[in-house]
């Protein structure tokens, strides 16, 4: 499926579940996913399918956001270039390596590790060492 390419950058990660969600029931698209871009809390929306498709589900996604000012920018690309590609990484594979990742690595990279919290150790108590000598007060006088 598809020969034509769309990515729509909007702010925050709920309104990118609903750009999804607008685009795959809008139209016969398929979504390849997201990425969380640096600050600002951007969010890039990929949806692939056919050229009419693929504009079908962007206008039915930008009728719905241009009041909300939660979008950002968008575009079509009909019949994206191997480079395009790439650089989106939509092929599937690793981009350093070029080796198709196995759907158990993707899975892998996405779990959440779960953290334990060692035991707490006992913890002795410390005495405080007091000094017998006090430091000599000052002396101020006032002027009468």
């Amino acid at each position: 499926m598809g020969n034509s390419l769309a990515i729509i950058e909007v702010v925050g990660m709920v309104t990118a579940i609903q750009v999804g969600d607008i685009a795959v029931k809008a139209a016969n698209v398929e979504l390849l996913g997201y990425e969380l871009t640096k600050g600002s809390g951007f969010v890039i929306i990929k949806l692939k399918g056919d050229v009419g498709s693929v504009k079908a589900a962007v206008d039915a996604v930008l009728g719905t956001l241009r009041s909300s000012q939660k979008l950002v920018g968008h575009i079509v690309i009909p019949r994206p270039s191997e480079g395009v590609e790439k650089l989106l990484n939509l092929n599937g594979t690793d981009e350093e390596s070029g080796e198709e990742n196995s759907e158990s690595e993707k899975e892998r990279s996405v779990e959440k590790k779960e953290v334990k919290n060692p035991e707490p150790k006992e913890e002795k108590p410390v005495k405080k060492e007091t000094s017998k000598e006090q430091p000599a007060k000052k002396k101020t006088t006032r002027a009468k």
